[in-house]
């Protein structure tokens, strides 16, 4: 991976920790994520096999533990559904 690339997926990875702003524990392990990509970059060097399994085990475990996150359920829709039946639609008022 380059340099430029590295760089790509920090500023990816900064999107993410802003959004995860209220799963501080989370944010926090990204940041130790990002610091060990960006010293990397600094170096301008790819992983060694070793730390590539460390960021491959770091990611699997920020991925799940964002797809443990509840979400709220969507609310229900604020109207009732119409006339399935065209019968049923209301007429247009007659020009008379």
């Amino acid at each position: 991976m380059t340099a430029s690339q590295l760089m790509m997926l920090v500023r990816i990875m900064d999107l993410l920790a802003f959004m995860l702003t209220k799963y501080p524990e989370i944010k926090a392990q990204y940041h130790v994520l990002t610091g060990k990509l960006q010293l990397m970059v600094k170096e301008d060097r790819d992983p060694t096999p070793e730390e590539w399994a460390e960021l491959e085990a770091t990611t699997d475990s920020l991925h799940a533990r964002l797809q443990a996150i509840e979400t709220p359920e969507e609310s229900p829709p604020t109207t009732e559904p119409g006339p399935q039946n065209p019968d049923e639609l209301p007429k247009p008022p007659s020009r008379g």
